[in-house]
């Protein structure tokens, strides 16, 4: 099927072969392709001109030669007439492989004879048609003959190997004969060896059957869209063993109840394949069959709990009877023996019945409830009344909230009221919730009433004595430092004290637990911190010594901490107005410096003249300066100055 290699040859396949004759010139003569697949159309082309007569003749013969080398009387011929130059080209399409073979060309090839007539002389050309048939693709991998027991229910994976010598792109078809949909596969040319994969999940199994075989046919189709198909079939063969049926449980919510009341019944069941489960349900009234329901789950993994709860209302008071099948087996003829299970059958009686009376009320005696160092603990006593109109024995449940064990009355039956009582030890101060649950034993017939027990001490709550924080700059610290936080807790019995820091900083919180005391009952607490940013943040100390008198010692106080950077000011730029203002400080200092002076002087002068600063002022209203600065400047008394 390959294409002719020899280049000589094909070079003269396709080369113009000069014209025999002088009246007939330029003669050519292609084939284009010159190697196809039957059914494809080839072309080809004639050219010649001649120089003594006025029109030519073209006669192609499209299978000249048969097999022995004779001529073919029968070959398919087509003819053309044109001027005394002339072109022509036809087609044509084989229907069938060549008929002529060469030993050194594999391929089968037909023989076609060009004849040019021009009335005087002729001129022939011959060519050779290589046509092949497609051929078929090859596994070069193909499935085994047989799978035997293949894991059932996991996901096989099968792959093939092929090859089209013609490049031809494949469709691939997997029938696995297990009535599941056929899967397709589809390939790009396939002109050298590709993998083709395909999975599948078995599941042979037969619900309810046992002891079996299974024999399925794989079948693979390879088509490579030119009339060409090749198969491959395996066979997958189970032997199916011993099949397990399901095993399960029923219980139900209630068996006494109110004709009104809602019964749910809980059945569960497992099979050891994982099949298909029908669950039959069958209600009966009284021995009597008044109810059948069927309800069906899917295939689980094996040994999956698969459950099925229904509910049901018994309406009319009587005595009822609910049972419970499970199977694995679909087919009636398969549900014998142990595929068909009883999971269980649970008796239910319906009747009309009141809820029992309980008092609204409990009362708790003595009362106050106190505990001291003294008395560490205090008996309590509880009581309440509850009756049965129907009669029915009564439980009482004492629970005291303090996690010690339940206590229970339970009554004689009957309709008179009873009174029912406990007593409790409680060794603890606290708020305490007293709950009683009363029952008739009917579904829904709890009736529950509570009161809160308050039993008080006389111990004292810690308080703060004093508390600081310890600044690394007197009321701030910088960012990185050590803050140091002092605490002093007073409490009068010396229990121990759980104090709790929160430096309010998004930070691990700090517990801590104070036991020594010095003589006046104060616990000193102190503890460091480094805060990592500037802020001012709200530190919270919580402390309890987990006692109680009227209400949990359980109290906190808050602090301030502040975090800076050290304050640096800043110098200023020189304005006219701090210009302005210096002069004017500075004029205002030289005019004091000047009125002292001036008053040194006339002091001075005033003790010249002999007077005393009193004289010299009763002087100065006789005369006006301006009369004393004319006496020569020597003084009122015109001596010397």
């Amino acid at each position: 099927m390959s294409i002719p290699q020899e280049a000589g040859e094909l070079a003269a396949r396709d080369d113009p072969i000069p014209a025999r004759s002088n009246a007939i010139s330029g003669v050519e003569f292609k084939v284009v392709p010159s190697w196809v697949h039957v059914g494809e159309s080839v072309t080809f082309y004639a050219n010649a001109s001649t120089d003594v007569g006025s029109m030519l003749n073209f006669t192609i013969k499209y299978d000249s030669e048969l097999a022995d080398g004779s001529p073919n009387p029968n070959s398919p011929v087509s003819v053309n007439v044109t001027g005394s130059s002339g072109k022509v080209v036809t087609t044509y399409t084989y229907d069938h492989e060549g008929n002529l073979t060469n030993p050194l060309v594999p391929d089968p090839f037909f023989k076609v004879t060009l004849t040019v007539f021009d009335g005087y002389t002729t001129n022939t050309q011959t060519r050779n048609v290589y046509v092949v048939g497609n051929v078929a693709p090859e596994f070069k991998l193909s499935l085994g003959s047989l799978y035997d027991n293949p894991d059932i229910g996991v996901e096989q994976v099968y792959s093939i190997k092929l090859i089209d010598k013609d490049g031809d792109s494949l469709n691939i078809t997997w029938d696995f004969g297990d009535g599941t949909p056929i899967v397709y596969n589809e390939t790009g040319p396939a002109g050298t060896e590709i993998f083709v994969n395909q999975t599948h999940v078995w599941d042979p199994v037969e619900p309810g059957a046992e002891f079996y075989d299974v024999l399925y046919y794989l079948n693979v189709t390879v088509d490579d869209g030119q009339g060409n198909i090749i198969e491959s079939t395996s066979e997958v063969l189970f032997s199916i063993g011993m099949n397990f049926g399901p095993e399960g449980t029923l219980k139900a919510s209630a068996t006494w109840v109110d004709p009104m009341t809602v019964v749910w019944f809980y059945a569960n069941a497992t099979d050891r394949e994982g099949e298909s489960i029908t669950w039959t349900f069958i209600f009966e009234l009284e021995g009597e069959d008044y109810l059948t329901e069927v309800y069906r789950t899917n295939a689980t993994d094996p040994y999956e709990v698969v459950w099925m709860n229904v509910s049901q209302v018994f309406s009319v008071e009587g005595n009822y009877t609910v049972t419970v099948y499970a199977t694995d087996a679909l087919l009636p003829e398969l549900q014998v023996g142990f595929h068909n299970a009883t999971l269980g059958s649970i008796s239910v009686r319906s009747e009309i019945n009141v809820v029992p009376y309980v008092m609204s009320t409990m009362t708790v005696t003595p009362s106050p409830l106190k505990v001291n160092a003294t008395n560490p603990t205090v008996i309590a006593t509880v009581y309440t009344e509850i009756a049965d109109w129907d009669g029915d024995v009564l439980t009482a449940t004492w629970d005291f909230g303090d996690g010690s064990e339940q206590a229970v009355n339970v009554t004689a039956g009957g309709k008179p009221i009873y009174g029912v009582s406990q007593q409790h030890e409680y060794v603890s101060a606290g708020y305490f919730n007293v709950t009683l649950m009363v029952t008739d034993g009917w579904f829904n017939h709890t009736v529950t009433r509570w009161k809160v027990v308050t039993v008080t001490s006389d111990n004292k709550a810690p308080t703060v004595v004093g508390i600081d924080v310890l600044h690394t700059n007197g009321s701030y610290s910088l960012p990185g430092s050590v803050v140091g936080f002092v605490i002093k807790l007073n409490d009068s019995e010396r229990d121990p004290i759980e104090i709790t820091w929160d430096f309010g900083d998004n930070t691990t919180k700090l517990r801590m637990n104070l036991t020594e005391f010095d003589e006046d009952g104060v616990v000193t607490c102190e503890v460091n911190h480094t805060y990592v940013l500037r802020g001012e943040y709200r530190a919270r100390i919580t402390f309890t010594d987990h006692m109680f008198d009227t209400k949990y010692h359980n109290s906190s106080v808050n602090v301030t901490v502040r975090i800076r950077f050290y304050e640096l000011s800043q110098a200023e730029p020189w304005d006219v107005w701090d210009s302005v203002g210096l002069g004017l400080l500075f004029c205002l200092f030289g005019s004091c410096i000047a009125w002292v002076v001036y008053a040194h002087i006339r002091r001075r002068r005033i003790d010249e003249w002999g007077m005393t600063w009193d004289e010299y002022r009763i002087r100065k209203k006789e005369v006006k300066f301006g009369d004393m600065g004319g006496e020569d400047k020597r003084g009122p008394g015109g001596g010397d100055a």
